[in-house]
């Protein structure tokens, strides 16, 4: 017989146990994150790595926040996979929690980091300033827009035509899109100061 010993892998057989391990595994990995992130936004912002510089505040104030980011989205995860783990006669070794709640954390940063959110712009791009104010104009106008049947009998014809109605829908509307078109680009530029 051979003296090797096997490895001993410790088991995690309760549901508080399961649930501690992902969880732990998943702040940590977001955290990480986090903390990268507030580095790098400290060394783009200008950081003089001095007390009276509040940019020396950004790591630890994003590590911080990226802890309880990675608690408030993968505490809900980690319950749903030890309440799975458990009602199955299973009990998960520590690499399989370790794994599950590395790849928790790495996907809510993938996801806060924007990944997720601008897949579909690439598909449909957003119109241009002229052609949004056109296409209001023309709904204003009833151009191209028809009116229904149903719709006459509440008379919009005498709101849309009036001046005072056409130049507010107008401004509204162009004060939204320009509101998300200034968000838009300001996460896509402080996206891109911070990771390259």
């Amino acid at each position: 017989m051979t003296d090797v010993d096997e490895p001993q892998i410790q088991f995690l057989d309760n549901f508080r146990e399961i649930f501690i391990f992902i969880t732990l595994w998943t702040v940590t990995t977001v955290a990480v994150a986090y903390f990268l992130a507030g580095i790098r936004a400290a060394l783009v912002f200008g950081c003089k790595c001095s007390l009276e510089s509040p940019t020396w505040a950004y790591p630890i104030l994003f590590c911080i926040f990226g802890a309880g980011a990675g608690f408030v989205h993968g505490a809900p995860m980690a319950c749903v996979f030890a309440a799975l783990y458990r009602s199955i006669p299973y009990e998960p070794g520590v690499d399989i929690a370790t794994a599950l709640g590395i790849g928790q954390g790495v996907l809510i940063v993938y996801f806060h980091l924007g990944g997720g959110v601008f897949i579909h712009y690439r598909e449909c791009p957003e119109p241009e300033e002229d052609e949004v104010r056109n296409m209001y104009r023309d709904l204003a106008d009833n151009r191209k827009l028809p009116i229904s049947n149903a719709m006459t009998s509440l008379d919009p014809q005498s709101y849309y035509n009036s001046p005072t109605s056409k130049l507010e829908m107008e401004k509204s509307t162009m004060d939204r899109w320009n509101l998300k078109k200034r968000k838009r680009r300001f996460f896509r530029t402080a996206r891109i100061k911070l990771f390259g």
